[in-house]
């Protein structure tokens, strides 16, 4: 499963697939602050980038994607970055779901 994220800017034109390749394993993954991307490997066809590896946490791959981004040359991210925690938040309720409490409240009614 790969998640595309469309790119703001055009492709540079002109700007071979092995230069943008260069300048994201050589200057722009390793300069990502608080980031260890020693184990993201990236492909790049016709200014598609593919980024596929594992982070340390699931709110970096974000981070990640937009720096990728602002290449110039790169027309699409496409994310297949795994993570070791996951930091999104965790909703404990939901509409579906009875609420925890709502049986106590209820249980003296139906005496």
């Amino acid at each position: 499963m790969s998640t595309t994220f469309p790119v703001a800017h055009p492709r540079a034109v002109g700007r071979p697939d092995e230069d943008i390749k260069s300048e994201l394993d050589h200057q722009v993954l390793p300069a990502v602050p608080g980031v260890d991307t020693s184990l993201v490997h990236t492909l790049v066809e016709d200014g598609t980038v593919w980024l596929v590896g594992r982070l340390d946490w699931c709110g970096q791959a974000e981070v990640v994607r937009d720096r990728v981004a602002e290449v110039p040359g790169v027309v699409t991210v496409r994310d297949r970055l795994r993570c070791v925690w996951d930091d999104h938040p965790v909703y404990r309720w939901h509409p579906h779901l009875p609420r925890f409490g709502a049986h106590r409240a209820n249980a003296g009614r139906n005496r």
